[in-house]
């Protein structure tokens, strides 16, 4: 599976698309079956008017928090569960709350969420991106190279988030069509709607390509085209990989892990189940973690400064008694490897 591909530019987009209240659905669906006034005549923003922003404290936008969602598809575990686990994280991004907000107290940062699958070799799974920081970033330099005071750009940021919010289930045909409702939604502001339908144009690709990520992540959880099965060292390898690929483009984010999977790996190679089986206490299970991340790392921090959340452990159809081994194993395996751990039943309030 390839990622999926942003279309921007031009007005229109594939029309043969599903009707208004379908994206709505489908993002329970997703969830259940497997979130300078240059036109107006005015002067471009100087130095001086810059300056302003400094006097009034004009807030900056935080780095941004990428995060990567592993769900597992195996046949150990109960997929339905596991993407439910994941509901609350998933629901969130895609309802548009990914801008992020300089304003608010304590700010919020925009933030990217990506989907991979533990399947039998989970290299060839491939990665949904749902949501990018990108547009986040790229709306607020418009807004600090377009606003001259805090009393107008304030506003104006609200626009921007109820405008991603109210159309975020929304369909989007026709970038034109959509552009001209978030225009509405920002309010004028002192600005032109010509002025305004950049950020508009921001905006409703954005969404378009939530919406095509969301069509994705319900055709693959309803029909993987790849065999299941539980390559999880795979799939956390090629995780961390693409988060620290991220922090290149977003240098100085916070990188965030979340696992919804028994987290058994079930790779031929590995006999994970024997070593689980045979090791008689936590000292034993933690000895190997240590070296297993050794021997896949070398003696680094190949997960340093990284969040790992596992979520969704009990959704397995192993005994308790195991899931207490294997939940053990892996909680020493990320903290040897640098990461800071969390457990939890599911992303609600998290």
């Amino acid at each position: 599976m390839k990622e999926n591909q942003g279309k921007e530019g031009g007005s229109q987009l594939p029309s043969r698309r599903p009707g208004p209240r379908f994206f709505k659905a489908l993002a329970a669906i997703a969830l259940a079956s497997a979130t300078a006034l240059t036109s107006t005549g005015c002067a471009p923003v100087t130095s001086a008017v810059e300056g302003i922003f400094v006097d009034e404290g004009f807030p900056t936008l935080p780095t941004p928090e990428i995060a990567t969602y592993v769900v597992d598809l195996s046949g150990s575990t109960y997929p339905i569960q596991q993407l439910k686990a994941l509901g609350s994280g998933i629901e969130e991004f895609v309802s548009g709350s990914s801008l992020g907000d300089p304003f608010k107290s304590p700010k919020l940062a925009p933030k990217s969420l990506s989907i991979q699958f533990i399947t039998q070799n989970s290299a060839n799974a491939g990665r949904i991106s749902l949501v990018s920081a990108t547009t986040g970033l790229e709306l607020y330099d418009w807004m600090v190279g377009k606003t001259p005071n805090l009393d107008q750009a304030k506003p104006l940021w609200e626009g921007f988030m109820n405008a991603r919010s109210n159309l975020a289930f929304k369909q989007v045909d026709d970038l034109e069509t959509c552009q001209q409702e978030a225009i509405e939604i920002f309010g004028q502001q002192g600005l032109t709607k010509a002025v305004l339908a950049q950020p508009a144009k921001l905006i409703c690709s954005d969404i378009y390509k939530t919406q095509t990520a969301l069509e994705q992540l319900t055709e693959f959880v309803s029909n993987p085209d790849v065999p299941l099965g539980s390559d999880v060292y795979g799939a956390i390898g090629l995780a961390v990989s693409n988060l620290k690929r991220a922090e290149m483009q977003y240098p100085m984010s916070q990188k965030t892990l979340v696992i919804a999977s028994d987290l058994i790996d079930q790779s031929p190679e590995r006999a994970f189940t024997q070593m689980i089986k045979a090791s008689s206490s936590s000292d034993d299970l933690c000895s190997q973690a240590k070296q297993d991340v050794i021997d896949e790392y070398g003696k680094t921090l190949p997960f340093q400064d990284l969040f790992v959340v596992l979520v969704g452990q009990g959704n397995s159809k192993a005994n308790v008694e195991i899931l207490n081994k294997v939940r053990k194993y892996w909680t020493c395996y990320f903290q040897s490897a640098g990461a800071e751990v969390i457990q939890t039943t599911d992303l609600n309030n998290y």
